[in-house]
């Protein structure tokens, strides 16, 4: 699963990254949580652009997201049943986007002690690109998105057994193109290779959401290109 993450990219390499013809303002941000605003990138006919969706996916048949409070608002959708599934299959077909993020955090389960935080970033410049998918259920209310989820790879399955899709720059043309057919789609749904991402333990500060400053995302007894333990201070 992916329940938090970070973006503190600045908007000229985004749109660099991306191609992107319209990007809103934005600031960085280190533990960005369901149902707040999130930066989603979707392509129409004059190109991508990026802008703010609420992140929790609203179906396009509810009322909208704020009268209809009893509909289940999923932030991530699992990427293995998400083109049958009643209440994601028509985005998936027609309205999918890509969450750009610096990293992401999952929590690993200890043995009779409390989850840790683990952070997973890109090993170089760059962001990733995160599968989505978005709704529209009024025409002036903002989209809501979720995020597609696969099973780990060797690297995240150390912390956890999911994973957000990840995408590389010609899946992304594929998942953003509405002419993509269904088979191609499902084959972009597959975990990223072992040297995509660094993983290391990071500080339980980010466990609570209004937490959000960029000590969140710097390694706490390992060295990230390593895995291997180093000092730390006192």
């Amino acid at each position: 699963m992916c329940g938090r993450y970070a973006l503190d990219e600045n908007g000229r390499a985004l749109a660099a990254q991306f191609g992107l013809q319209q990007l809103p303002e934005i600031t960085p941000r280190y533990n960005i949580a369901p149902g707040t605003p999130v930066l989603a990138i979707r392509q129409d006919v004059t190109g991508r652009r990026g802008e703010w969706m609420l992140w929790g996916l609203v179906p396009s048949w509810t009322r909208s997201a704020s009268q209809d409070r009893h509909v289940p608002r999923p932030f991530n959708a699992r990427s293995e049943t998400v083109a049958g599934r009643p209440m994601f299959r028509s985005a998936f077909s027609s309205r999918r986007c890509i969450l750009p993020a610096s990293g992401f955090y999952e929590w690993q389960h200890a043995k009779g002690g409390p989850k840790h935080p683990w952070f997973i970033r890109p090993p170089g410049a760059g962001v990733f690109a995160m599968a989505g998918i978005f709704e529209r259920s009024q025409a002036d209310a903002p989209a809501t998105c979720c995020i597609l989820t696969t099973g780990a790879n060797a690297r995240v399955a150390e912390v956890h057994d999911r994973m957000p899709v990840l995408l590389d720059p010609a899946a992304v043309r594929d998942w953003l193109d509405p002419r993509t057919p269904r088979d191609i789609l499902e084959s972009l749904l597959v975990p990223a290779p072992l040297e995509a991402m660094l993983a290391f333990p990071v500080s339980a500060r980010v466990n609570r959401a209004d937490h959000d400053d960029p000590s969140l995302t710097r390694p706490i007894g390992v060295t990230p290109e390593t895995h291997e333990p180093r000092e730390t201070d006192a």
